[in-house]
């Protein structure tokens, strides 16, 4: 029994929600609610904001279990509740994907960006580490079909979870793809060993979605050739490396098969699919004019990069996206 159950009455949940199933009804929620979506709603703002505090509460496991003892007066984040257009982009701009090697988006958070547009080595070498450990819950254990079992739910779990991010299903076909060709590659060099048939019958049956919408199209171009580059790189290190002997270098291959088969195969419910469009126009507006804000805090121009150039010039074209928030 919960103290309060407005906030999910807010997201229309019920107490014993789990974190997944609260953050498909916020984003649900927010996409139909959202300012930019109801321009002649006056009501679409507050309930915007309704939504978003309660998530705000929700998602998090401190607030969530204060809220549940003691009600709203005791929930609430130290640092006040953030702005809650804000708040929507950066939940659904790629957090789902910042847990080692998974954090790859299209937005300009992305690793990679510190120094142009090449990963530093030492980027590459802490997400290579933390590709390590996260194989190492399979590699490490006897991997019986019970621990198989129980690795694959969990990375079904994490998929269900990233796919919600922006562009996130096409980043999760992107990470598969890469996982599988180089883990495939490795073992199949063992096969006279009588290792490289352990995943045999796994294979790339798909290619990447292609994005629609022309400002998505031009926004995912460079994202995809970044995301594969690190991650083909960070591969290599982890499969590759000449201090880790070969039987464990092997396993760790088949731990990627595993990841990579699950990822390649990821996909919406019919559900999920009538809400992307609008979802990834709403977070490309936000990225868009984030970037003119700061460019008029500045006083000056900023570079961008020629996709981000790219889908600047084609969101004016682009289905449901306010031509004057468009027109830069």
């Amino acid at each position: 029994m919960v103290a309060d159950t407005a906030y999910y009455d807010t997201l229309g949940v019920q107490p014993t929600a789990s974190e997944l199933e609260i953050k498909k009804a916020y984003r649900k929620l927010a996409i139909v609610h959202h300012p930019d979506k109801n321009p002649n709603d006056p009501s679409a703002h507050e309930k915007f904001q309704e939504i978003g505090e309660a998530y705000q509460v929700l998602s998090d496991k401190d607030l969530r279990a204060a809220y549940d003892k003691f009600g709203k007066d005791h929930a609430k984040p130290s640092e006040g509740f953030a702005d809650p257009a804000e708040f929507f982009t950066s939940i659904f701009g790629g957090d789902a994907f910042k847990g080692g090697l998974n954090r790859s988006s299209a937005s300009s958070s992305r690793p990679w960006r510190r120094s142009g547009r090449s990963c530093g080595r030492s980027a590459v070498d802490t997400l290579a580490r933390k590709l390590v450990d996260r194989v190492s819950v399979w590699t490490e254990t006897d991997r019986g079909e019970a621990v198989t079992r129980a690795f694959q739910e969990k990375t079904r779990l994490e998929e269900a979870n990233m796919k919600m991010e922006s562009f996130g299903l096409d980043i999760l076909h992107a990470i598969g793809q890469t996982y599988l060709a180089k883990a495939t590659n490795l073992l199949r060099s063992q096969k006279f060993l009588g290792i490289g048939g352990f995943f045999s019958r796994v294979r790339d049956k798909g290619t990447l979605r292609r994005v629609t919408g022309k400002i998505l199209t031009a926004a995912w171009r460079g994202s995809k050739f970044e995301i594969q580059s690190v991650l083909r790189e960070v591969c290599d290190q982890v499969l590759y490396d000449k201090k880790v002997p070969l039987q464990k270098r092997l396993q760790r291959a088949e731990a990627l098969v595993l990841i990579g088969d699950i990822f390649i195969k990821a996909k919406r419910s019919p559900e999920e699919e009538g809400d992307h469009l609008v979802f990834e126009q709403l977070v490309a507006e936000a990225a868009i004019k984030r970037e003119k804000d700061t460019k008029k805090k500045s006083g000056k121009k900023h570079h961008l990069h020629p996709h981000h150039d790219e889908a600047e010039k084609t969101a004016a074209d682009a289905p449901n996206v306010p031509k004057e928030k468009a027109d830069l």
